[in-house]
């Protein structure tokens, strides 16, 4: 069940969802097999707004609350997967200082969560920020776009996820987060 909303001449949209989801007979692969077993349910909310603050400020924001679990399986009944957070969110903005030239930073949160299926084996939670800059060069025909980006600004190190487990808790494959990185792109329209 959803809703959005469309508020201040349609400069500020408001979205919710409520939601309860089975999968049935998933498939889990652990000790490099395959098998599929019980179910999944999810449970949850989610809520999120995007608008113009002014003509120059756009800002992005998203919540997630998740209860995720097995059911009727055999080996993992009531226990929540693996790298599935029980709260996510975001925060972004940009902001034109010109027509042509902007800057945007957003902030991105993912929750605690379980390493393995087993739920023997936690994942700190973290926080990541991303930031850019683009600028816009139009001549004759063409316009050029800009755009330079810095993932990870603050260097965090975080563990993005966990690839396999075997069924006693044993994580298999560990998934770092990026480094910081920096990007450069450019365009070209004509």
């Amino acid at each position: 069940m959803g809703t959005k909303w469309e508020l201040l001449d349609n400069r500020l949209l408001l979205t919710g969802a409520l939601f309860d989801i089975e999968k049935r007979n998933i498939s889990i692969e652990e000790n490099g097999f395959t098998t599929q077993n019980g179910n999944q349910h999810h449970r949850g909310a989610e809520a999120g707004a995007q608008g113009q603050l002014s003509d120059s400020w756009f800002v992005m924001t998203s919540a997630m609350y998740l209860d995720a679990k097995y059911d009727k399986h055999d080996l993992y009944q009531d226990k929540t997967p693996a790298n599935v957070p029980e709260w996510s969110g975001s925060v972004w903005t940009r902001y034109a200082f010109t027509d042509a030239t902007a800057f945007n930073i957003g902030l991105f949160y993912q929750g605690e969560r379980w390493a393995d299926n087993a739920n023997t084996v936690t994942l700190d939670g973290y926080t990541r920020v991303d930031t850019g800059a683009s600028h816009k060069i139009s001549s004759d025909y063409v316009t050029w776009d800009f755009r330079f980006n810095i993932e990870n600004l603050f260097d965090t190190e975080y563990v993005s996820g966990t690839g396999g487990s075997t069924s006693h808790g044993v994580v298999t494959d560990v998934h770092y987060g990026n480094e910081r990185r920096f990007k450069l792109s450019v365009n070209a329209s004509f």
